[in-house]
């Protein structure tokens, strides 16, 4: 038997709708996961705005998530360029050994 993790069958339920996948315990944890996040998110749409069109919720959620993503890579980038700086700051006034 192979280092890989055997897939499983799983059952996930997106927009009311029951998908199955395979894939490994890790992986499972992260799609329910993340399942779970989209509903949350689309019950909340519908929230707001009650009269959307399923589709038009689920096009104002895939946005929403991307510019996330976006804002939080970003963010990631920022921080890493800080700590070059910072890094480069402290090679300066340590004593090279």
């Amino acid at each position: 038997m192979g280092l890989r993790s055997p897939k499983e069958n799983i059952t996930l339920k997106l927009c009311g709708k029951v998908y199955n996948l395979k894939a490994t315990k890790s992986e499972e944890h992260l799609l329910l996961k993340a399942a779970d996040q989209l509903n949350r998110i689309l019950s909340g749409q519908k929230q707001q705005h009650p009269n959307a069109d399923e589709r038009d919720l689920l096009i104002m959620t895939a946005f929403d998530l991307i510019v996330q993503s976006h804002t939080e890579s970003d963010e990631l980038q920022t921080s890493l360029d800080r700590l070059k700086i910072l890094n480069k700051q402290i090679d300066e006034i340590l004593p090279n050994n």
